[in-house]
């Protein structure tokens, strides 16, 4: 009898141990087998065949690319943005490109995925598409392909920041200047990530503009200005982006006294 709850205390755990075994290989599977689980910017290469119809205020086509896109699928341009849908059902992915370009075989500019759906939501991408031929604006339609290299990466979170400390000098002279310090921290969710910033400024008519870029620190931006008598206020709002694109905004109303 003794034996036998031993033996049945046994299976229970051995059970019990598992099920929290297979539990752990599925999560271990499903996060495998997410693009870039890892987090780590990918190389992409794609190839891009189309057309700009005539009289019409659009280019389109197919493509091919390389992992961790979507093997194949078709493309629709308009106004500088173009959705890129994938053939076999996995979801869609936008980005910029001057369509112009594709008007002159060797003409080259920069793109940007700025979004996506299905697997593809979170992916952000940057490189350079170069136009390999193309039969030119004096043929209709013209016809054209593209090599597009660059990174990407599935990254949609902008940074973290936040003000942590202004500073008001006042002016020694009543039409002196004003000198305000504003100080902010900045982070990106990936820590050696360099954010770029950009800091504006107004107060009545004086309008300024502070640019420059933060990595998982903190960083001050210094305005001078004459206030106008009926000015009380100076309005600050930095937006911060991360190397991908994604922005976040912080604002501060400073009062004069």
């Amino acid at each position: 009898m003794r034996d036998r709850h031993l033996l049945g205390g046994t299976m229970k755990m051995f059970i019990k141990q598992t099920g929290i075994a297979m539990v752990g290989m599925v999560v271990l599977v499903a996060l495998g087998s997410a693009p870039g689980a890892l987090g780590a910017p990918m190389q992409v290469t794609l190839h891009l065949d189309g057309i700009h119809p005539p009289d019409a205020d659009r280019h389109e086509g197919t493509f091919t690319a390389s992992a961790p896109l979507c093997a194949s699928g078709s493309w629709l341009g308009r106004m500088g943005r173009r959705v890129f849908t994938c053939s076999d059902a996995s979801g869609t992915f936008t980005a910029g490109f001057a369509g112009e370009l594709e008007h002159r075989s060797g003409a080259s500019g920069p793109w940007t995925i700025v979004e996506g759906s299905g697997k593809y939501t979170a992916l952000r991408g940057t490189g350079t598409g170069t136009v390999d031929h193309s039969t030119g604006e004096n043929v209709s339609p013209i016809v054209f392909n593209d090599t597009w290299t660059g990174v990407v990466d599935f990254d949609a979170i902008g940074p973290s920041a936040a003000v942590t400390r202004v500073e008001v000098v006042r002016p020694h002279a009543r039409r002196g200047r004003w000198t305000v310090h504003v100080a902010f921290s900045a982070r990106d969710n990936v820590e050696e990530n360099a954010v770029t910033f950009t800091a504006s400024a107004t107060a009545g008519s004086y309008v300024a503009n502070k640019n420059g870029t933060v990595t998982a620190g903190t960083s001050v931006v210094s305005f001078v200005f004459r206030r106008a008598t009926k000015t009380h206020y100076l309005g600050v709002q930095i937006l911060l982006v991360d190397p991908w694109g994604n922005g976040t905004t912080i604002k501060r109303r400073v009062k004069l006294r």
